[in-house]
């Protein structure tokens, strides 16, 4: 049975959910903002602010199986930043999806941890306060990693990411101790997930996942 997965210019499709791919290489995990319904072009997250890296609590990495999907140049649409690789076009990315030299990977932070660290951060509520209803924060990001990287982050037992606002380090601890280091520079996101808070007073008491839709 192949994956239930299928990529398009607009977002990504996996495992029941839909992710958004709208300005995706402007977007990392973390990232708070306004969320842009668009007339034309794609729906997607205008960043206004960043979480702290070292507040965000990874929950899983895990590596993404697309067996049986197609994946095409023109659904991939623009050029792709692979972390530790660099700019590759559509065509070759498709190309090495399909021949397993690349693969995704799902980064997942904590929900809870990012509204903790969200309410820590006066840069974010401030942003998610100027946005209104249309304020959401990012926590879940797909990246493309060669293979070999993929196996070693998602065999991890555990996770941290740490970094500036330009280039961030995810670590993954295996069950031995050893580290696994990838560093995501700006451009390496693929698809995302949004989360929309529900506030009390202030600050955000809870969130709810918002997946992509089409206008």
């Amino acid at each position: 049975m192949g994956a239930d997965a299928k990529v398009r210019e607009d977002h990504f499709h996996f495992d029941g959910v839909d992710y958004f791919r709208g300005h995706a290489a402007a977007v990392q995990l973390g990232d708070v903002g306004e969320k842009k319904r668009a007339a034309t072009g794609h729906h997607h997250l205008d960043v206004q602010a960043r979480l702290p890296r070292d507040k965000l609590r990874i929950e899983r990495v895990t590596r993404v199986d697309l067996r049986g999907a197609v994946v095409r140049s023109s659904d991939i649409d623009v050029d792709i930043t692979v972390a530790e690789v660099g700019a590759l076009g559509a065509s070759t990315v498709a190309r090495q999806l399909e021949d397993k030299t690349l693969c995704l990977v799902k980064l997942e932070a904590s929900p809870r941890g990012v509204i903790d660290a969200a309410n820590d951060c006066a840069a974010a509520l401030n942003a998610l306060g100027r946005t209104g209803k249309a304020g959401r924060l990012v926590h879940q990001v797909f990246v493309i990693l060669e293979t070999a990287t993929a196996q070693d982050l998602s065999q991890g037992t555990r996770w941290s990411i740490a970094g500036d606002n330009d280039n961030c380090a995810l670590t993954g601890f295996g069950p031995d101790g050893q580290r696994s280091v990838v560093v995501l520079a700006p451009g390496t996101t693929f698809a995302y997930l949004l989360l929309r808070p529900t506030w009390l007073g202030n600050r955000i008491a809870d969130a709810a996942s918002d997946t992509w839709s089409r206008p």
